[in-house]
């Protein structure tokens, strides 16, 4: 298992979503979207590698690109629009 979340409060509409993420390092999520709804990421210990992608239609077919990449430290956060599709990764 790459990594253990554990919801606190679900998003809705105008609420955000309060979760919890242990990761292991080297461990990565899956691209994703957050279902419409906004929120902050805030690593609380170690530090992560985001990366954010936008869809672009290709022929008829949606296609990701990947077109942001960043670290987080501990003690730091990112503000996740609810548009916002991205992976990441621990990395310390």
């Amino acid at each position: 298992i790459p990594y253990v979340r554990d919801e606190i409060l679900a998003g809705t509409g105008q609420s955000p979503e309060f979760m919890i993420a242990f990761w292991r390092k080297g461990a990565s999520c899956m691209v994703h979207d957050h279902g419409g709804v906004g929120g902050t990421v805030f690593v609380l210990e170690g530090s992560a590698r985001v990366t954010e992608y936008t869809s672009v239609e290709d022929s008829n077919l949606a296609t990701l690109r990947s077109h942001r990449h960043y670290e987080l430290a501990s003690m730091e956060s990112v503000n996740v629009v609810p548009t916002t599709i991205h992976k990441m990764q621990c990395i310390g």
